[in-house]
């Protein structure tokens, strides 16, 4: 219950609810909760909230915790990567994120980075032992999904 609650509160931002239920040992912020193996870490990254992170972070949330195969299998540094979410990203690298860690589909962060065209954090993730020539299951590179993300905007263009 407190579980959910943490996961809630790291959803919506509520600093003050996620440092209360971790300093009383209610919720413990490296728990996955079932049934998508989701953390609290995952949910602040989605909502984007470097403050959410930071706390989490601290409290010693795991940064290379998967969600199941079925939810696509990301870490939080994917879902950064993805979002171009730089100073989270950093945040998830200096506390240990693996910066070559594979989802369901075989693509690390930086397959995400390189994908939605996101030059920055692609940087941060190289800079950080992020591997260029790493394939993903379908045997693409990041460099490979770079281009086609170049595509995707050309076209996108053409059609204005």
């Amino acid at each position: 219950m407190a579980q959910d609650l943490l996961l809630r509160a790291a959803q919506y931002g509520d600093i003050e609810e996620a440092a209360l239920l971790i300093q009383r040992g209610l919720a413990k912020p490296e728990t996955v909760s079932p049934p998508t193996n989701t953390t609290a870490l995952h949910a602040a990254c989605r909502a984007q909230n470097l403050d959410m992170v930071d706390l989490l972070m601290t409290a010693r949330a795991c940064p290379n915790a998967q969600e199941i195969t079925q939810c696509g299998g990301r870490a939080p540094l994917h879902l950064a990567a993805q979002a171009n979410l730089t100073e989270i990203a950093t945040r998830l690298l200096v506390g240990g994120a693996n910066p070559v860690l594979r989802d369901a589909r075989g693509s690390t962060p930086l397959h995400a980075a390189a994908l939605e065209g996101r030059a920055e954090v692609t940087k941060l993730l190289l800079a950080h032992g992020g591997d260029p020539f790493m394939r993903d299951f379908a045997g693409f590179n990041a460099a490979w999904w770079a281009k086609e993300s170049q595509a995707r905007c050309r076209s996108r263009s053409d059609a204005f």
